[in-house]
């Protein structure tokens, strides 16, 4: 449309992150009923040094430049929308000999195929995602740079349909999260970020956190645990003062990154277009459709 110079491309932020969760519990273990339960941690996931160096050794620029061009940008920040929350404390990192260094620091060795591994456990994982051909190709460029790392991944795709069910018979379920490794796009509905942020809330376990016995209906899929994240979520929903209501999201979204419990890569883009013709102002927003001004536009010609 635009080669043929009948349009005008328009984008904006506020399409969701998309990013790599780390499970915190064991997928092939199982413990009453279920895997990834949270009383079975995770082999080596639960060790921060591993999940920064994963988190380093995800190539963010080329799966930006690459794979999504104008639709998305690098990000190390889980919560990019509203722009003023997007944190500027986070630092973008690409270094594979200091996420082989990490790795050597937590004791994982390299063997003689090149994977690491510690007390008999191989540091190889499974990752998952749905079904679509530019997820395939994000996977790909991850488990390339990981390997180099000594870390093996065995990729994994799942139907849509499938893998974003509710059902809590289904084991494929994203919720259900059986793999050690998962990546998806999640978006900000609100200006108010709170239903967003609380895929990291756990202020009631057995309440918040994605298992058999609420049936998987808990959205913390990563299973994870942080008191000081706790508090500044609950003092959050109750801060009249902007300035100080932003400045907890961000801390929020802080503790996440430098936890690396999940692994932000792009945040997407709407992207729409219209005929040259028409003058449609700055029209898209992500909290609202796209022809919200629809009674402002104006024929040019």
């Amino acid at each position: 449309m635009t080669k043929g110079v009948k349009g005008v491309l328009i984008t904006e932020g506020g399409g969701g992150v998309e990013q790599i969760f780390c499970n915190l519990t064991d997928p092939n273990k199982e413990v009453d009923g279920q895997r990834s339960s949270v009383k079975a941690p995770h082999p080596f996931l639960t060790d921060l040094k591993v999940r920064q160096a994963l988190s380093m050794g995800i190539d963010r620029e080329t799966i930006a430049k690459q794979l999504y061009g104008l639709t998305g940008d690098a990000t190390v920040n889980v919560l990019s929308t509203p722009t003023r929350l997007s944190s500027k404390n986070t630092k973008m990192i690409f270094d594979i000999a200091k996420a082989n260094q990490l790795l050597d620091e937590a004791g994982w060795q390299r063997g003689p195929d090149g994977i690491r591994s510690k007390g008999g456990v191989k540091m190889q994982v499974t990752y998952v995602t749905s079904v679509n051909t530019l997820r395939q190709k994000e996977q790909q460029i991850v488990k390339d740079v990981w390997g180099k790392l000594g870390v093996a991944a065995t990729l994994q795709s799942i139907d849509a349909g499938v893998f974003f069910s509710s059902s809590p018979g289904n084991n494929d379920t994203f919720s259900h999260f059986y793999r050690d490794i998962e990546m998806y796009t999640n978006t900000v509905n609100s200006p108010f970020p709170a239903q967003y942020m609380a895929q990291w809330y756990s202020g009631d376990p057995a309440k918040h956190i994605a298992q058999k016995e609420n049936n998987w209906s808990g959205i913390n899929i990563n299973r994870w645990i942080n008191k000081e994240y706790n508090t500044a979520y609950d003092q959050a929903l109750t801060e009249l003062d902007q300035k100080k209501n932003d400045a907890l999201w961000i801390k929020m979204n802080d503790l996440v990154v430098g936890q690396a419990v999940s692994l932000p890569i792009i945040a997407r883009r709407f992207v729409a277009a219209h005929v040259k013709t028409l003058d449609v102002g700055a029209n898209l927003s992500p909290f609202d459709s796209q022809t919200w001004n629809i009674a402002d536009w104006r024929r040019t010609g």
